[in-house]
């Protein structure tokens, strides 16, 4: 079974590095209700760097991924990670309303982070 890891962004300007659940009991990390948790998903992007909860990635879409969801039809985007009630997916860039709870079905040779929804927020803002 893997470790499940998080971080946490204090709401200024600090990004943690990744803690377990068991660092958090040995109190080896200590933050506030107001900072901001965010989960890994266990996956990891072309350069091996952990995806989390908040990242801003850049991918490519599997063809037949891209023909179902109407990726306003192209195989690239910029999506950001989020997690509800029904586990991790990605919400495009720029669109409010579309997201897709598919995030296991990225291709991960063509992924890789370009930042996160708290120290890089303007990259979601920007129109394709």
């Amino acid at each position: 079974m893997r470790e499940i890891k998080f971080r946490v962004w204090d709401n200024v300007d600090y990004m943690s590095t990744p803690f377990t659940l068991k660092d958090l009991q040995l109190k080896k990390v200590q933050f506030t209700s107001k900072c901001k948790v965010m989960q890994s998903t266990g996956l990891k992007d072309k350069k091996r760097k952990t995806i989390y909860e908040g990242d801003i990635i850049e991918t490519k879409f599997y063809p037949a991924w891209v023909e179902r969801i109407s990726w306003k039809g192209k195989p690239d985007a910029i999506c950001e990670v989020y997690w509800d009630y029904t586990g991790f997916g990605l919400k495009a860039r720029g669109d409010e309303d579309f997201r897709y709870p598919g995030l296991y079905e990225i291709n991960l040779d063509h992924t890789k982070i370009i930042g996160n929804i708290y120290e890089t927020p303007t990259l979601l803002n920007t129109q394709p």
